[in-house]
Order: C-alpha cells, then structure tokens, then sequence
C-alpha cells in the first residue's frame, strides 16, 4: 500500500494538464514522399479531431505505457501513453479521459509505449528504439508544416491554429536517425560514429559502406549496416573464444 501511495507522488510531480483546443483537422489522406511522409489538408476545407490526432501522435490510439525514472524507479500506476509528434513530448490520459503531460521530463530516462521504446536525450527529446541489435538504430521523429502555392512551390509555415485558408498544407513527418551503443550513449548516424563504434572493424566497415552506398538517411540501409557490423563482432568473438580453447 505505501509503495502504491510513493508511485501516485512521484506521476503527480511529473504530471501537467494539457488543454488542447478543438482543432479543425485532414482532407485527402496520407501520401508518401522519398524519405518523408507527408499529410496534405486541402485549400478550403477542414479536418476532424481524430485526423489531427493521426497527423500528430506517433500511434493512433493511446497505448498501455510505462515510465521509467534516472534513479531508476519505475512507477507501478498503470499509464496510456502517446507521444506527440509536435510538441516534441510523452502525454497520457487520465481516469477522466483527459490529456496530461509529463512536467519534470528531466527526470524520466526511458518510457515503453506498447511494444515500443523511447529513451529521453533531454533536452533534445525523445529517440525511439528501432531494433534490438547490439547497437540499436533510434529515430527522431519530427513534424513540419509547409504550404503548397498553385505552382508547386512550397515554403515553410508556422501557423499551426488552422484556419482555412487558400492554400494547401503539408504536415511533413520525417526521421532523423542515431546510434545507440550498449552503454545507452546515443550517436548521430554518421559514417564518424559507426566508425567510431566499431573501431577494431573500422576498414572492414569502410569497405561496406562504400561497397553498399549507404545513405545515412536511409532507415533500410541503416539497418543492414548495423546487421553487418553485428554480424562482425560475433566473428571476432568467436575466434576469441576458439583461441581460448586451445
């Protein structure tokens, strides 16, 4: 009972409530770009709640979570958990249905959202985990809006209240990707840091790279590549271990 009574302390110090405003919400659906994917709200119309919600949040629907603090308590409360893709932040619901946010997030080091995990890099936001290879692929995810002229051009935008407008806009989501090591230590994902990870397979690393054309925007060819280099260690850990025995 004392336990239970540490866990509703500790989320009410995280906890903030978040009014969101009623939001006109999209038209047409989802079409996907080279490496982007990207929403389109038609010039003169409007679009539901639940759509807005799509283009914002990472999953559709809020899903059974668990938070994790730095000092590694784990609050037992039952949480559902999204992250929104805006704001950049971890919101839950409450008993009443209400959407809350996480306060302190400074003290939060991971949290689970379903099957899928976010470490906190705060203050730079959250990075979700792709994989489970030895060094994981993490994504950022990151939301824009651009308009859409009558001749093509697109130009950055930063009214996000809504209105009808003349104009198309383009809710632009897209990943930029990272290297996270055993240690948790989280890496942009570059040539340099792959290397650096992998330093006692660095040429062998080089020759796949350049072999392979990775594109370190690529979250396919970043995975493979993190494939190969685990697929490196176990080699070498098996000679190691065979040398051993003898």
């Amino acid at each position: 009972m004392a336990a239970r009574k540490v866990s509703v302390v500790f989320l009410f110090l995280l906890i903030g409530t978040l009014e969101l405003a009623a939001q006109p919400g999209v038209s047409s659906g989802m079409t996907h770009y080279a490496k982007v994917q990207v929403f389109r709200l038609k010039a003169w119309t409007r679009m539901t709640g639940n759509q807005w919600r799509d283009i914002i949040y990472r999953f559709s629907e809020f899903q059974d979570g668990r938070i994790t603090l730095r000092e590694g308590y784990s609050p037992e409360h039952p949480l559902k958990l999204n992250y929104n893709i805006h704001l950049d932040r971890v919101e839950f619901l409450s008993e009443e249905g209400d959407t809350n946010v996480f306060n302190n997030s400074s003290q939060i080091k991971s949290i689970t959202i379903g099957t899928q995990f976010f470490y906190n890099d705060y203050p730079s936001g959250y990075i979700e985990k792709i994989n489970q290879t030895t060094v994981a692929l993490g994504a950022k995810h990151h939301l824009k809006m651009m308009f859409e002229s009558n001749n093509g051009e697109l130009f950055n935008a930063t009214d996000w209240n809504l209105p009808t407008t003349r104009l198309d806009r383009l809710y632009v989501r897209q990943d930029e990707f990272f290297f996270i090591d055993e240690q948790e230590t989280i890496y942009k994902a570059t040539l340099p840091s792959i290397l650096k990870i992998y330093s006692s397979h660095r040429n062998e690393v080089k020759r796949y790279v350049k072999k392979n054309n990775i594109d370190f925007k690529n979250k396919e060819d970043l995975l493979r590549l993190l494939n190969f280099c685990q697929l490196l260690s176990s080699r070498q850990m098996r000679f190691i271990s065979s040398e051993k025995i003898i």
